[in-house]
């Protein structure tokens, strides 16, 4: 019985795992490194000017002039595109609109 199974020595086993090891860390770092570029990419886009507000535009008004609109909204050029919050603005330009 002994005769009939196939005996596969170390030595050729040795180089598949090798390789198959290798594969598997090369797909491990390659997915590590896509992740850490990928948080540096938005950090750097978050830093840059690109994510500020550079243009405002005032639409659908016809009693209040743009000027009043941006103060009383508290809206600058300069702030984060993500820090502006719509509603929030519009709820506190809607209060002293009543007022």
């Amino acid at each position: 019985m002994a005769n009939n199974r196939k005996i596969v020595s170390i030595e050729s086993r040795i180089p598949e795992l090798k390789k198959y090891r290798k594969k598997k860390l090369i797909r491990h770092m390659s997915i590590l490194i896509s992740i850490f570029l990928l948080l540096i990419l938005i950090t750097l886009y978050f830093l840059s000017p690109l994510s500020k507000v550079q243009r405002i535009y005032v639409d659908g008004n016809h009693q209040v002039d743009e000027q009043t609109i941006l103060t009383e909204g508290n809206l600058h050029l300069g702030d984060f595109v993500f820090g502006i919050n719509k509603s929030k603005n519009s709820k506190l330009l809607e209060k002293k609109s009543a007022n």
